[in-house]
């Protein structure tokens, strides 16, 4: 919610009990009785504070003090003096621009959420001191933010979303400069690869009966991560054969687009739903809830562990990270526990890990959009129109689904009969 230091006058009377209590004058009706005001405000951590008076003043005097000390506030919120508050009326700093931008935004999943916030913090931090209000933002301004983020050796593609959330900021706010993205840094896309059959087959032999039913739900109908983690058994038409992927307020989703859609579901799918549904708890209306009955946001995670199991990783993807297993940390803190330096204790436990996918769940070439791609083609390759395709995959346009389907598999068996049947020389 959007900060307003609104401040009210309060004052001192004497109920009928004969005990004081404090009123607020706006509510009082008549001629304001004699006594000592107070001034009540709740500062930016939501606590409230009172501010006494001086005893004897009069009405017109407290209400003069009250619009003084609300002036102040205001102030000091935009690091200004009053008399520079009052001197920039009609002007909105970049702070309050931020705060209704993220009200406006609220509707947006967490995720999304939490990069609004996370880019615009860094984004008012970057703003150098002479720019407090937005009409202030320039073309220097943006490509300062740019290559501050660039010598940070920020990716590529997180330079780009967050110069994007910051035009977004700035079309909000009605600001005329606009981001230069000739300057912005390109952002090289690498082709989604459909999974080959082979691996589908060592991937499903090393999977629980849950997790089988979890991809196969992936594979077979083409959804994303969060229309999975968000399916309900309510979506699934068993007589027609069909999924619908739609907004669940009460868990706070809304499809892509903000459009439902049906999706049709092959019959050995709904066979092995059927089955799972046999082992669910049935007054639970999710398809995949996790341990605590709520969305599962870990499906990555468990392709990642199942690939690894079926020794699928590529033994090339190195990672780091900084949470250390309880064995990791006990190795760290024994190999320093004889220097008794605890500076060198805690220089090694912040030192990032070092992960191989040889070893760990943690290869690049497992992700869940693959599915997604895997579901498309083979459609594709089996004659399903792009108007189809374009519906199911929930895709705005149709130009999105060519991109999506650019590109063939090489080691396609279908594209080496078709290009064997083109150049056959001898004939």
């Amino acid at each position: 919610m959007r900060y307003i230091p609104a401040v009210t006058l309060y004052i001192r009377l004497k109920n009928a009990e004969g005990k004081y209590a404090f009123e607020p004058v706006a509510g009082l009706s008549g001629r304001k009785p004699k006594g000592r005001y107070y001034l009540r405000h709740t500062n930016e951590k939501g606590k409230q504070k009172w501010v006494p008076l001086e005893k004897g003043l009069a009405y017109q005097d407290a209400i003069a003090e009250r619009d003084s000390f609300s002036a102040g506030l205001l102030a000091t919120r935009h690091g200004l003096n009053v008399a520079e508050m009052e001197d920039h009326v009609g002007r909105v700093t970049v702070k309050d621009a931020v705060a209704v931008f993220r009200n406006a935004k609220a509707h947006k999943r967490p995720r999304t959420l939490q990069a609004y916030r996370h880019t615009l913090n860094c984004f008012v931090e970057s703003l150098p001191t002479r720019v407090r209000f937005v009409d202030e933002i320039d073309a220097g301004v943006l490509k300062a933010f740019q290559d501050g983020m660039a010598r940070q050796k920020l990716a590529s593609k997180t330079i780009r979303n967050r110069m994007l959330i910051v035009s977004f900021l700035l079309k909000h706010a009605g600001v005329g400069i606009k981001v230069n993205w000739q300057d912005a840094p390109v952002v090289e896309k690498e082709a989604v690869r459909a999974f080959s059959n082979a691996e589908l087959r060592k991937l499903f032999d090393a999977c629980s009966p849950e997790e089988h039913a979890v991809f196969s739900f992936f594979l077979g109908t083409g959804c994303r991560e969060q229309e999975v983690s968000h399916a309900e058994w309510s979506d699934i038409d068993w007589q027609h054969h069909t999924f619908t992927v739609q907004e669940k307020p009460e868990w706070g989703f809304t499809p892509k687009s903000h459009e439902a859609r049906q999706i049709p579901v092959p019959a050995e799918l709904l066979t092995l739903l059927k089955a799972h549904k046999k082992t669910a708890d049935e007054s639970q209306p999710l398809i995949f809830p996790n341990q605590d009955g709520k969305p599962n946001g870990h499906f990555l995670r468990m392709l990642k562990r199942v690939a690894l199991d079926a020794g699928l990783n590529c033994g090339q993807c190195m990672h780091s990270t900084k949470h250390l297993s309880s064995k990791e940390r006990a190795k760290r803190l024994n190999a320093h526990f004889h220097d008794k330096d605890p500076f060198a204790m805690e220089k090694a436990l912040a030192e990032p890990t070092k992960l191989s996918c040889k070893h760990h769940p943690v290869c690049d070439q497992w992700y869940l959009h693959r599915f997604r791609k895997t579901f498309a083609t083979k459609l594709h390759h089996g004659g399903t129109r792009l108007k189809d395709l374009q519906q199911w995959l929930g895709h705005k346009s149709l130009s999105t689904t060519e991109h999506y389907l650019a590109g063939s598999d090489l080691k396609a068996a279908h594209v080496r009969q078709q290009l064997e049947a083109v150049f056959a020389f001898g004939d």
